[in-house]
C-alpha cells in the first residue's frame, strides 16, 4: 500500500491511499496518451497543431477524429487502420477517463464512489475501487502501447534514423 501523507491539507477526500494513487495512474496515461496522439496530429496537420477553428485548442474528441480521418487520407491502408482502431479504442474509453479524473471522489458507508453532474443529467455516481481503477489504467497502457508499436515498426520498415511520431507518419505514408 502506498502511503501520502495528508498533512496540511484542509480538504482531503476521504478515500485511501490506493485510490489516490489509481486516479493519478490514470492521469498520468491519459496524459500519455494525449502526448502520443499529439505527436501524430501534428505530424498529420503538417507540423502544425490541430486547433478547434474556435481559436482555442480543440478537444481530444476533435483530435482523435482529425487523426483517424487524415489516417485515411494519408497513410497506406494498414497503416490507417491501425491508426483509427488506436483512436476508436482512446474514444471508447473517455467518458470514463473523465469521470476519474473530473469527478468528485468520496466515501460513503465503506464504498468509495465518484460522482459527477452532467448538464441535464443530474448527478451520476459509480462505486469504484483500486483494483477497477488500476484495471482502467492498464487499458489506456495498452493503447500507448499499440501507438509506440506503431511507431517503431514503421520507422523500422521505412528504415528511418529516428523513431519519432513525424518519423513514423512520414514512414506510413501513402507514395
Amino acid at each position: 500500500m502506498l502511503t501520502i501523507s495528508k498533512t496540511g491539507f484542509k480538504v482531503m477526500p476521504t478515500i485511501s491511499d490506493n485510490e489516490l494513487a489509481g486516479i493519478g495512474l490514470i492521469a498520468h496515461n491519459w496524459s500519455h496518451l494525449e502526448f502520443l496522439l499529439g505527436a501524430y496530429v501534428t505530424a498529420a496537420n503538417n507540423g502544425q497543431p490541430y486547433d478547434s477553428g474556435r481559436g482555442n485548442r480543440a478537444s481530444f474528441i476533435e483530435r482523435a477524429r482529425f487523426l483517424k480521418e487524415q489516417a485515411q487520407a494519408q497513410l497506406l491502408p494498414t497503416w490507417a487502420k491501425r491508426i483509427g482502431s488506436i483512436c476508436d479504442d482512446a474514444l471508447s474509453i473517455k467518458t470514463q477517463r473523465d469521470q476519474a479524473v473530473h469527478g468528485v471522489w468520496g466515501s460513503e458507508n465503506g464504498k468509495t464512489e465518484v460522482n459527477q453532474v452532467s448538464g441535464g443529467k443530474g448527478k451520476q455516481s459509480r462505486v469504484i475501487d483500486f483494483g477497477k481503477m488500476r484495471d482502467f489504467a492498464l487499458k489506456i497502457d495498452a493503447i500507448n502501447a499499440r501507438i509506440l508499436e506503431v511507431i517503431i515498426s514503421s520507422c523500422l520498415e521505412g528504415k528511418t534514423e529516428f523513431s519519432t511520431g513525424q518519423e513514423s507518419w512520414k514512414a506510413m505514408k501513402k507514395v
